[in-house]
């Protein structure tokens, strides 16, 4: 249904800055407008780790590339309005922590 209406795919390891600006050019060169940009990563590390580009993963899987995309496709967007939507896995207390409820 989403082919039909036109929607594409686009891969990219988002947790890279290169690859996240590569996916933006690909996409620049094949629209002229962005109707929607649906973003979903799922992915949670119990530990630091860093990108090839010495950037901390989650920080450039869930923040930097959601501002590269937003600010590099406006060009895209200004032509159509953009619905945007980002899925991440969810967050809570820490295994064994209270979320402090309590029940009676």
């Amino acid at each position: 249904m989403l082919v039909e209406a036109g929607a594409r795919f686009h891969q990219a390891d988002l947790s890279s800055v290169a690859d996240t600006r590569r996916v933006i050019a690909e996409i620049g060169r094949e629209v002229d407008a962005v109707d929607a940009l649906l973003l979903f990563a799922n992915r949670l590390s119990p530990r630091r780790r860093e990108t090839a580009e010495g950037l901390e993963h989650t920080f450039a899987l869930y923040y930097l590339s959601r501002y590269l995309l937003s600010v590099e496709l406006g060009p895209c967007s200004t032509r159509a309005p953009i619905r945007s939507s980002s899925a991440s896995p969810a967050s809570g207390p820490p295994p064994g922590r209270s979320t402090g409820t309590t029940s009676s």
